[in-house]
This record gives C-alpha cells, sequence and structure tokens, in this order.
C-alpha cells in the first residue's frame, strides 16, 4: 500500500467516524434512551432558595381535621375563612377546593360562600378536567355556577406527572378542544389588582387548536421547586378562622387555601421530595405562583436546539481525537465531558434552560475507547501491509510468524505482530549495518585495486621508471585477480542471501563434500597440504542446494590451507550427528581466540586469526554462515585441543 493510499484511507475513517459519532448522537436524544438520567440531573441541579415572604399557605392540616370535624366541612365554613382573611387584608386568594356540585346538606351555605367570594378578597376557584373513561370526550367540571360568578377566576390545577412517578411541570393553558384555561396560579395572578400578568412561555403545543374531543395542553414549563415540602410559610387553617394568627401574617399577601392533611390524597412526588415525602397540591401551586411572578420558571429547549446543543462537543471530540495524542486526546475527552455537564447546569440555573446533556456525554465516554480501538485496528492492518511487503520483498517475517505461535506467551494476535515488528526492526538494523559495511567494502577493498591500476597507468607515462611488459603483466594479472575475487565472493553472498529455502532439493551431504574436496586439491598440492576425507558410511541426505553447499565447504577448506603451515595436514570429516548431518575442518594452523570467535563468520572480517593477516576480503565465512542458516543449520569455531582450529557446518538431516 503507498503512502498516499493509507492517506487516504486514514481520511475516510476519520471521517466516518465524525459522522457517527454526530449520527449516534442524534439518534440518542431523538430515542431519549438516557431520560432517567436526564432527570436524576435536572433534579439534582435545581437551585434552592429562600421561601417568598408575600405568599402564605393555609392549610387544612391534621390540626384542623381534629378541630373542625371530618372532611368535606360546611361552605359556611370556607366563607367564615374568607371573611376573616378579607379582614385581615390578604391580598388575593387561591382556594385550591373543589365545588363542583351544590352542597345537598346545606343549600344556604352556598349562598354564604358566594357572597364572601363576592366581598373579596379577588379569590380563584379549581376546576375539575374530567376525562370520564376511554374513548369518552373529556369536560371541565366548573365550581357551581353560583360560585363560579362570584369567583374572580377559574383555573386548573392538574399537574404533569413524569415516567418516574415525579412532577416537574405543569401546562400554563389546558381545556377540551382549546387550550383556554389558565393554571391556578396563573388565573390568581391574572385576577390580583396591580400584579403583573404572567408571561405564557413554554413548550408550545404544535396543534393548539384540536378537536372537540380532545383535551389540549399548551405552554408546559418546568417548576423550579425552592426547597423541599413546608419550606413555604405554612398556618393551620382553624387558626385563621378562629383569628388565632397576627394580621401582620396575611396583611398584603397572596394566600393558597388547601389540603395538607394526611388522607386527604393531595401530596404529590416532586423532585425535592421524591417519592418518600409528598408535597401537597397547594404547595405545588405556592411554587408555581413565585415562578410565574418572578419570570423564573424553567422551559426545556426544543429538539433541534437539544441535538444542536449535544453535537457541539461531540463534533469537538471527534476532531480532536484525530489531532491529539492518546494522552492529550483522553484529556480533552474528559474535559468536554465535565463542560457539557457544567454547561447544562449553568443554563439551568443562569437562564431558566433545561438542556438534557446526557446523550451527549455518553458518545463523549464513548468515543475515545471506540476512537482508540479504531487506531488500533488501523495500526494493525498498517502493521499486516507492511510485513507481508516486506515478506515479498524478500524478509522471511510471515514463517516467523508460525514459529512465534508456538512459543511460549505468544498466542496474543498484537503481540505476534509486535514480535515481527521487532525482528523486521533488528533486521532494517542489521541491514544498515551491512549497507555501511558495504559502503567501507566499496570505498576500501575495491578502491584499492582501482588506486594501484591509476598508479600503474601514471608510472607507465614515465618512460625513465615504467615497468618492463613481464612485470607490469604480473601486476595487472595480480590486480585482475583481486578484483574478481572481491566481486565473486560479493556475488556469492548476496546469491546465498536471496536463495529461497522452498526450491531446494534432496542431496547426499557427503557428494557435496566430494566436490569441495576435488575444487581445492590443487591449492592444496600447491602448499604441500594433505587433506584427509573421513565420510560417514551412512546416508546424510539433507534438502539443500548442493552448489551453495559445496561453495560454503569450499570457503571452509580454503581458509584451512590459508592458515596452515608449509607441508600441513587438514582433516575433513562429514558424519550424522544426532538429526543433523555435520561437516568438520580441522587445520593445524594458528588458531583462533576464543573471543574472536563470535565474529568470524560476521560481513568483512579478517585479521581474526592468531598470527598474521594474509589478505582477502572477510566475505568466505560469512557466506558459510548465511549458507548454514538457509538450509536450517549453523556454523561456528572451535579451539582444536592440539592447535588449530575446528570449524563445522551443520545441515537438518531430511526425515525419513
Amino acid at each position: 500500500m503507498t503512502r498516499s493510499s493509507w492517506r487516504s484511507r486514514l481520511l475516510r475513517q476519520r471521517v466516518w467516524f465524525l459522522v457517527a459519532l454526530l449520527c449516534l448522537t442524534t439518534f440518542l436524544y431523538l430515542a431519549a434512551i438516557f431520560w432517567r438520567t436526564d432527570l436524576a440531573i435536572f433534579d439534582a441541579a435545581l437551585p434552592t432558595a429562600p421561601a417568598p415572604s408575600d405568599v402564605v399557605i393555609v392549610a387544612i392540616d391534621d390540626a384542623s381535621i381534629a378541630a373542625l370535624g371530618r372532611w368535606p366541612w360546611a361552605r359556611a365554613l370556607h366563607a367564615a375563612l374568607l371573611d376573616r382573611l378579607r379582614e385581615y387584608g390578604a391580598r388575593a386568594v387561591a382556594l385550591d377546593i373543589l365545588f363542583t356540585e351544590p352542597d345537598p346538606n346545606s343549600p344556604e351555605s352556598d349562598v354564604a360562600l358566594a357572597q364572601a367570594l363576592a366581598s373579596g378578597p379577588p379569590t380563584v376557584l379549581p376546576l375539575l378536567a374530567d376525562f370520564r373513561g376511554e374513548g369518552q370526550v373529556p369536560r371541565e367540571r366548573l365550581p357551581i355556577p353560583m360560585l363560579e360568578r362570584a369567583a374572580a377566576g377559574v383555573g386548573h390545577s392538574d399537574l404533569e406527572v413524569d415516567e418516574d412517578g415525579i412532577v416537574r411541570s405543569v401546562f400554563l393553558r389546558e381545556g377540551p378542544g382549546a387550550a383556554t384555561r389558565d393554571y391556578l396560579a396563573a388565573a390568581l395572578l391574572e385576577h390580583t389588582p396591580g400584579a403583573r400578568p404572567p408571561q405564557l412561555r413554554g413548550e408550545r403545543n404544535p396543534d393548539v387548536s384540536g378537536s372537540s374531543s380532545a383535551w389540549v395542553r399548551d405552554y408546559q414549563v418546568l417548576i423550579p421547586f425552592l426547597g423541599p415540602p413546608g419550606h413555604f410559610t405554612q398556618v393551620s387553617y382553624v387558626d385563621v378562622l378562629h383569628g388565632a394568627v397576627a394580621p401582620s401574617l396575611i396583611h398584603g399577601k397572596w394566600v393558597l387555601v388547601g389540603a395538607t392533611a394526611t388522607g386527604l390524597g393531595d401530596g404529590v412526588a416532586t423532585p425535592r421530595s421524591g417519592q418518600s415525602r409528598p408535597m401537597s397540591g397547594v404547595e405545588v401551586n405556592a411554587n408555581v405562583l413565585q415562578a410565574l411572578r418572578t419570570g423564573s420558571t424553567i422551559r426545556r429547549a426544543s429538539m433541534p436546539v437539544e441535538i444542536l446543543l449535544g453535537l457541539i462537543p461531540v463534533a469537538l471530540v471527534g476532531v480532536g481525537l484525530q489531532r491529539l495524542a492518546p494522552g492529550r486526546s483522553l484529556l480533552l475527552t474528559t474535559v468536554l465531558a465535565i463542560a457539557t455537564l457544567g454547561l447544562s447546569v449553568i443554563l439551568l440555573r443562569a437562564a431558566g434552560w433545561w438542556w438534557p446533556p446526557t446523550a451527549s456525554i455518553a458518545v463523549l465516554l464513548s468515543a475515545y475507547p471506540l476512537w482508540s480501538w479504531q487506531r488500533l485496528e488501523a495500526t494493525q492492518t498498517f502493521l499486516e501491509e507492511e510485513l507481508r511487503q516486506l515478506a515479498r520483498e524478500g524478509f522471511p517475517l510471515l514463517p516467523d510468524l508460525q514459529a512465534s505461535r508456538t512459543s511460549a506467551g505468544s498466542d496474543d494476535f498484537l503481540q505476534r505482530r509486535i514480535e515481527l515488528l521487532q525482528q523486521a526492526t533488528q533486521r532494517l538494523r542489521a541491514a544498515q549495518r551491512e549497507r555501511e559495511e558495504v559502503l567501507r567494502f566499496l570505498s576500501h577493498d575495491m578502491k584499492s585495486p582501482a588506486t594501484s591500476l591509476m598508479g600503474l597507468a601514471q608510472l607507465q607515462r614515465d618512460p625513465a621508471r615504467a615497468l618492463t611488459p613481464d612485470e607490469l603483466s604480473q601486476r595487472l594479472d595480480l590486480l585482475a585477480q583481486r578484483v574478481l575475487t572481491l566481486v565473486d565472493s560479493f556475488v556469492a553472498l548476496a546469491r546465498a542471501e536471496s536463495a529461497d529455502p522452498t526450491r531446494f532439493d534432496e542431496l547426499d551431504l557427503r557428494d557435496a563434500v566430494q566436490d569441495a574436496c576435488d575444487e581445492v586439491w590443487g591449492a592444496a598440492e600447491a602448499r604441500e597440504i594433505s587433506i584427509s576425507l573421513q565420510t560417514s558410511e551412512e546416508s546424510c541426505t539433507v534438502n539443500g542446494d548442493r552448489q551453495l553447499l559445496s561453495r560454503a565447504i569450499i570457503n571452509l577448506l580454503s581458509n584451512a590451507i590459508k592458515f596452515s603451515a608449509v607441508g600441513g595436514a587438514i582433516e575433513l570429516q562429514c558424519e550424522t550427528v544426532g538429526r543433523d548431518a555435520v561437516v568438520s575442518i580441522t587445520d593445524h594452523g594458528p588458531g583462533v581466540e576464543p573471543e574472536r570467535r563470535a565474529a568470524l563468520f560476521q560481513r568483512f572480517s579478517r585479521g581474526l586469526h592468531r598470527g598474521s593477516d594474509p589478505g582477502g576480503a572477510g566475505l568466505g565465512l560469512a557466506f558459510v554462515r548465511v549458507v548454514a542458516e538457509k538450509h536450517g543449520g549453523r556454523a561456528w569455531a572451535e579451539h582444536d585441543q592440539q592447535q588449530g582450529a575446528v570449524f563445522r557446518l551443520s545441515v537438518p538431516l531430511r526425515p525419513t
């Protein structure tokens, strides 16, 4: 894979990763999967505030029930309460008690209550939303006409219960067929002289007209509950009725009258109380009243705004992950997740906007491991491509992979790739060293004969110093032989390194030994050196290249001849040792010092024997090592007890 194609592939992966994150975020917001977590964040983020001093709850509490008798009470009592509130100077009253039917026991009580309503202070009454039964037309159940006409206004008191059973919002307007009835607290503000009418802000119903058979709700707002149940100032109904409270407690204030007694069934769960401590409906009304008075109702962001705000941090982390290092990417992800949560809380507390952040946070927290997985997958793919390319170019890495699978601690797929990469790195470093050695070889050994030739040419131009034809011919022949030897050794080593073991043939190593012995016979005779050959009677069948093996044994024999004294002897032996065929060449020369034996088979290693350096390119033993390794064997040197050295070449026998 080329660099440009790899970059193009990475770019496509990055784009698709970012698109996937954005699509996932959009889906999570539309599906509202994390609604429970969002509601929990909303509940925890609600700010607390002191209860207003000008809002008082007149509670129909347990003490009042005990003093005035079973509920419901005669309406004359409510009339007397309103007279007392008028006497105390209440600003306006919300009488959160249903009067949808006439009093069957005391019709005159209805008249008394109507008169009290007409006399003031301004009082609003609740209506009942009667949904009757499934498939039936919902309708309003208003206070009896006498009381409706006398009241300053009428409003509904329905509360919206979320899926977890907690009340967090109300609709400011509702009604059958059309949303025409204000919420009770809004109606109270609407009919209080001198009060600013409530601003109807909230989530709009896209179909507020509806039909006559539907109950329509509009202007949904979230309630900013100021505190837990009992947070607002409360006085007992019976105490106000009997004049047992200070007039200053009522004068000039909004008064909400409602049930708080145990068993009246008016309590609801709220974010401030949960299911364990219900808040009375009249106190919920008080919270809504205060929010409408101060304009602090909470509006939920529309779905397009929710999605847009959720996409911004996801887009930032998607871009950041692709540009930053892993450590900084993790830091960026953490910071953005915290900032997203903080933004939701700030919008709620400072601007009265509720934006659920959990979907965005969930994508942020999953983006880093997903991106790390994708980056790891891309890296692994890249390594695979590079390793295969190296294998195609002559680096035998894939066979090493098969070997690594059987080694201890290498069951992990990635670990095997790392091991292969380490091998490739080591081999590339070795290749770099060999390259440097080749450059030194070319700059010195190959350059030296050329320099000598140039010197001869310059010498011959001077008639007084020119060599005789015979002497010139000898020197040219010597230099040519030196160059040919260098080139031949270098080419032979390159051929050995490029040999393909899969193309080796079956052969008897004894034949290659005999070939080598015949090849060096002349050189040995020239120095009066005897070579004694001993071969195993058993077959030494191996898989190999006869020419390469013969050349390796020739190099070992030539090395022994070179370092042996005139008239000396060399022992050549070929035998089977265990599962290997081993060729041993023993000379009686100066030998090799133990600390230098490891470097003998490296490229361009010369002068490692004891005594003077007889010259050479230093490639002969390197050729032997490469041939041995290509055949799955090895080459090494030992010290002979009778002075000299023993060089051995082992090749695995062919399995029978």
